[in-house]
């Protein structure tokens, strides 16, 4: 059995500091999701399932205004409520913010504020939120 953990595995070869092939630099990897690709990813698939698009913001300014009741330790809850509150998650740039007012808190704001998101989002007629849930008033 060898004594080195060398030979275990072929040892990575460094580029020089000579070379001219450089590692790239970079902040971010290419096939990292920002918050702003993920949630209108879930507008997508959302609207391949037959609900409006603006489904998503009125599912996430249902929730809320009407959170789940906390019964024990419920990962599925503690997920569906992390996944569709969007203050949680930087959702676009400052760059982007000034461009366009960001949905998706608003949508979580006007819900947090009482407002009646069936009004709000009149093209959602089902919301996909009330097909996991029952509300309790």
């Amino acid at each position: 059995m060898p004594f080195n953990l060398s030979s275990f595995y072929m040892a990575p070869i460094w580029a020089s500091r000579n070379n001219e092939i450089s590692k790239r630099q970079t902040n971010e990897n290419d096939y990292d999701f920002n918050p702003l690709e993920f949630y209108r990813s879930l507008e997508s698939i959302i609207e391949s399932y037959g609900f409006d698009k603006s489904c998503w913001k009125r599912s996430i300014c249902e929730l809320a205004r009407h959170p789940f009741e906390r019964i024990d330790d419920n990962w599925l809850i503690d997920l569906v409520t992390f996944v569709m509150t969007p203050s949680q998650f930087k959702i676009i740039s400052a760059h982007e913010a000034e461009e366009q007012p960001n949905p998706y808190n608003l949508a979580e704001h006007l819900g947090r504020s009482g407002k009646l998101c069936h009004h709000l989002y009149p093209k959602c007629k089902n919301d996909p939120l009330n097909m996991l849930t029952i509300v309790f008033e």
